[in-house]
């Protein structure tokens, strides 16, 4: 099987193909920049190219069983991509993302693949913001599904979690049960929300690859939401150090200019990463790995790489230590 890689030195395209190389009868070519981790996987074919540019990418003169797109963040990236594979290309596996569904239009909604994504408009397609993100990526799912020359099949992601994740979010958390004597812990770590592994999202695409029928679109997410204080509970577990959880209410922190999301990485302020998965049972009967082995594949990342650094992802921790001396907290 002759495999394309849009993307795949960074994160999930990293531990993807470590994954395919050790499968028989898989030749992958990478499709990027050639800018992020330059010099990774030095075996493999790469094709040089910046799929930002509003032209026809050269794929080379291969046919390919399968793309697989990781990299696509624009319309016009999927629309070139696409008129750039015809007659190359078998199936088209598009990793979106959940961010294409219109969260606050309804709070608290559990999501299915069939509810309504984001509308797109001509300005937002090239508009550079994670404001228009989730809006992105749902009209180059609509570019996608309009290609009818193609087999196409879109995974919908949660928040990924996992070693090598750039964004550093449950990091952020790591640091805090490994390093520190007290830290906040927003409404208590009651917020309910579906996040996914990175190595069964590795296996859900893998799967993707393989799969005779199936339904086009599918939720990628642990099957059922659970409190965030679960993650909580896992890395106290694993790290084996029980610091001081401050349990202070969303609406108090953000009264006092913090916010969900940048301050508290993971967090939404209320439950809205809730999604439908029977779809995905179904259909790849997928297993999923309990949030403490998760976080035990983890932590040598954490160890050895990060090496227990303080990141620069959420509140600084000398500033949270601040806010709760002043509060007579700690």
């Amino acid at each position: 099987m002759n495999v394309l890689i849009l993307g795949g030195t960074q994160f999930i395209g990293k531990a993807l193909v470590e994954q395919l190389m050790q499968l028989q009868h898989i030749n992958v070519t990478l499709y990027n920049r050639g800018k992020t981790n330059k010099g990774l996987f030095g075996d493999l074919s790469h094709i040089t190219g910046d799929r930002m540019q509003e032209e026809l990418p050269d794929f080379g003169s291969a046919y390919y069983d399968c793309v697989v797109d990781l990299s696509c963040y624009y319309p016009h990236s999927m629309h070139y991509s696409l008129e750039a594979l015809k007659g190359q290309a078998e199936r088209y596996i598009f990793v979106s993302t959940v961010s294409v569904y219109p969260f606050a239009q309804q709070l608290g909604k559990t999501w299915t693949e069939t509810d309504a994504t984001a509308t797109c408009s001509a300005a937002q397609a090239k508009d550079h913001s994670p404001a228009t993100y989730g809006a992105r990526k749902a009209e180059s799912e609509r570019v996608l599904q309009a290609a009818n020359w193609v087999d196409s099949l879109i995974l919908r992601p949660s928040i990924v979690l996992g070693p090598h994740d750039p964004t550093a979010r449950l990091y952020y958390w790591a640091y805090r049960m490994a390093r520190t004597f007290a830290f906040i812990l927003p409404d208590g770590g009651k917020e309910m929300a579906q996040f996914v592994y990175l190595y069964d999202l590795v296996n859900t695409i893998i799967k993707a690859m393989f799969l005779s029928d199936h339904a086009g679109v599918y939720n990628v997410a642990y099957p059922e939401a659970s409190p965030f204080s679960q993650w909580i509970n896992a890395l106290e577990q694993v790290l084996q150090r029980q610091p001081r959880r401050i349990d202070v209410p969303f609406s108090l922190l953000t009264e006092n200019g913090l916010m969900p999301g940048a301050d508290f990485p993971l967090l939404q302020g209320q439950d809205l990463l809730l999604f439908d998965t029977q779809r995905l049972q179904q259909d790849f009967e997928p297993t999923f790995t309990l949030p403490q082995v998760a976080i035990q594949q983890t932590l040598p990342y954490y160890k050895k790489v990060l090496d227990w650094q303080e990141g620069s992802t959420g509140l600084p921790y000398a500033n949270e230590q601040e806010i709760l001396q002043q509060a007579g907290l700690v």
